[in-house]
């Protein structure tokens, strides 16, 4: 079995009717108007012909003709309206008139064979087409039907105005170049196929959307393709055997690339963009025998079509493919180191860059690294992606020269890295996330961006915290007074903390703590606004969280899920997808289920209290925070009652002693003044009887 063969077989009978069938019907249906009683074939003039539901001749055939070939108005006194796509199949007219009769012409481009053709002329009363120096157009020309493969000239211009290139339309031509016009939208089947002279297509400047099965099949000079931003799909095989296309680059929005599409081409690796969702078999890295090059190579993005592509297999057809594979990333690192001038010194390579040094690798086997502020005399300003990823180093010393570090430089077994004062750049939004074994991120004293505390990098003021390290064995973080910020993957995959106060904290990117299994509890502040795509997700222990009137966006997954494959019935390819440890594309939410048990506690028509509700998580309302322990304001309520109450009593029984003591008191007073009173009367009375 050769798909190849297959595919052109497949094609081309439905570009090439064949001319001993009976019923006169065109390869498209409706373009038939033929009704299904009338299947007799008439013949007049050379000509054979079937009539339609209205009376009108449609050819069908004709008898081997060379030279000019004048097609009738009319055949045994029927209108001759319509040519089938199998009229000139067995004839090689040179030139082809059409009368003012024609309505319609298959769309299957009955003159695709002709190999002598050199004009269509179409007289000017035709209501439906036109000829331009013997090209054929519809009557708008908006769509180029034909030109005949003998026309003169190495180049050919389509108008500005054709949106369409029909099928089979420059089938077989002799240019070396076409050019095509802006308004171009469409490129149809076979419209390019064996122009063995064509050594360049520029579609950059077109609005193509769609290009063909086959349409470019058999250029086998063909060496300069050019596509445009707006192709979706590129058809089967329509690019198949172009041997001299050794490089192609992939429009940014393409959708679908079909089967044996670059089968035959020279290409010995291919870019594909992460927007292809579809791949046909054999669309890469076969030749025109369908023999699998197994050094080929396919960049592209981890878990896109492409990865899948390059393991991918058909049983159909019995296809398995064993090509290489790696990011669209890496291949970048490797294109930029394989252009530049390096040495190597004491197992760092590097390159002269703007009169400094830029490390590209470091090859060493030591445990330890302190890379030198000077090499050759030049100092060292910049590390490259990548560049001390194969070496098996636990600790790296970074000098204070170095200014900008690339993305994911350092490999996964070092423990305790130390970042120059005067770094002013981290390229990527995870550059440790690859560091599962790193405990300590430590920076120098300088002028740079960055800063750190107890092992965790942050800006320099300390408003974000940028990488919180994976394998730090800290059991609780408490946020500085100056954090606002906790940076995209901060904590993710982190399996030891377990407390984490956050007071303070503003913002919370995607995936800050994603993967935080040990993690069992989380302060959130009152100032919390944003918290973004799953910040909190697959951390089981979490079961609650208490979220704020001021929260304003909650992300999707943020809080309360976990991934769990077994929910839904999976795949073929995203049973692969977890045997390569990846998700479909990023869609987990398919199997992401609500962590069993988990509650959030939030006031009612707030952001959080919406969230909970369409994720359908256990809310709590009426609530406030005290200590670690979420109260009822209900119970706080009843308890405050009780407590005033008894206050109460104890300020009753104190007043009423109090008012027992000075009405005591005032008793006593009245009293010891009545006594006076009585005794100063009985001295009175004694003084009168002394002196009587």
């Amino acid at each position: 079995m050769v798909c190849y063969k297959k595919i052109i077989a497949a094609a081309m009978s439905l570009l090439l009717c064949g001319a001993a069938a009976l019923p006169a019907q065109s390869a498209v249906a409706e373009e038939s108007q033929v009704s299904e009683q009338q299947q007799e074939i008439l013949s007049a003039d050379g000509f054979s012909y079937v009539l339609d539901s209205s009376g009108n001749a449609i050819i069908i055939g004709m008898d081997a003709k060379d030279g000019t070939v004048d097609i009738p108005a009319s055949l045994g006194g029927a209108p001759v309206t319509e040519i089938d796509a199998r009229a000139f199949s067995e004839t090689d007219a040179s030139v082809v008139n059409i009368p003012a009769s024609i309505q319609y012409i298959s769309t299957e481009n009955p003159f695709s064979r002709c190999e002598s053709l050199t004009a269509i002329n179409v007289d000017p009363a035709n209501k439906d087409y036109c000829s331009v120096d013997g090209v054929l157009y519809s009557k708008d020309k908006t769509a180029l039907l034909c030109c005949p493969p003998t026309v003169e000239g190495s180049s050919f211009a389509v108008p500005e105005g054709v949106t369409t290139i029909g099928v089979a339309a420059f089938f077989s031509c002799g240019f070396s170049e076409v050019s095509l016009p802006k308004s171009l939208t469409e490129i149809k089947r076979h419209a390019f196929a064996e122009c063995e002279k064509l050594t360049k297509t520029d579609m950059s400047g077109t609005a193509v959307s769609a290009i063909g099965d086959m349409a470019f099949s058999g250029c086998t000079v063909l060496s300069d393709v050019k596509f445009p931003d707006t192709l979706g799909s590129i058809g089967s095989g329509a690019f198949a055997v172009c041997p001299a296309l050794t490089e192609v680059e992939l429009p940014q929005y393409l959708k679908s690339i079909g089967q044996s599409a670059f089968m035959g081409t020279g290409l010995s690796r291919i870019i594909i963009p992460s927007s292809v969702e579809e791949i046909g078999y054999c669309a890469f890295g076969y030749d025109e025998e369908e023999n699998m090059d197994e050094t080929f190579l396919i960049v592209g993005e981890a878990g896109s079509a492409a990865q899948a592509y390059a393991t991918d297999t058909d049983e159909d057809y019995d296809i398995a493919n064993n090509f290489q594979f790696i990011t669209t990333e890496a291949q970048a690192a490797i294109d930029e180191h394989a252009a530049a001038n390096t040495k190597t010194v004491d197992d760092i390579e590097y390159a002269e860059e703007n009169g400094s040094a830029v490390i590209y690798f470091c090859y060493s086997d030591q445990a330890s690294v302190t890379v030198p502020a000077q090499i050759d005399g030049l100092t060292v300003t910049k590390v490259k992606d990548y560049a001390f990823y194969s070496c098996q180093a636990e600790t790296i010393v970074l000098p204070d020269t170095v200014e900008t570090i690339g993305q994911l430089v350092f490999p996964p077994t070092v423990k305790e890295l130390t970042l120059p004062g005067n770094l002013k750049e981290i390229a990527g939004e995870e550059p440790f996330i690859n560091c599962t074994a790193l405990t300590a991120i430590n920076v120098g004293e300088g002028s740079g961006e960055f800063s750190s505390e107890n092992g965790v990098l942050y800006n320099k003021d300390k408003s974000k915290l940028i990488a919180y390290p994976i394998a730090k064995e800290d059991e609780s973080f408490t946020a500085p007074a100056s954090l606002k910020e906790i940076g995209f993957s901060a904590f993710c995959n982190n399996l030891h903390l377990k407390k984490a106060d956050l007071t303070g904290v503003e913002r919370i990117a995607t995936y800050a703590f994603d993967g935080c299994a040990a993690l069992s509890s989380v302060k959130l502040s009152k100032s919390l606004k944003v918290v973004g795509n799953d910040a909190f997700y697959g951390c089981p222990n979490l079961k609650s969280v208490r979220l704020y009137k001021e929260l304003e966006t909650i992300g999707d997954y943020a809080f309360g899920y976990l991934y769990d494959p077994s929910s839904v019935e999976q795949t073929d390819e995203e049973k692969l997808y977890d045997m390569l440890g990846m998700d479909d594309g990023g869609q987990e939410k398919d199997a992401s289920v609500v962590n069993s048990g988990f509650k959030i506690y939030a006031d009612k028509g707030s952001v959080g209290y919406a969230y909970a509700q369409a994720s359908g998580i256990e809310t709590v309302t009426g609530t406030i925070l005290i200590g670690e322990k979420n109260v009822s304001v209900g119970f706080l309520c009843t308890i405050g009652g009780m407590i005033l109450a008894l206050i109460l009593a104890v300020i009753g029984v104190f007043t009423g002693k109090k008012l027992k003591a000075k009405k005591e008191e005032k008793r006593r007073a009245e009293a010891k003044a009545k006594a006076a009173e009585r005794l100063r009367e009985k001295r009175a009375e004694a003084e009168k009887e002394e002196q009587s």
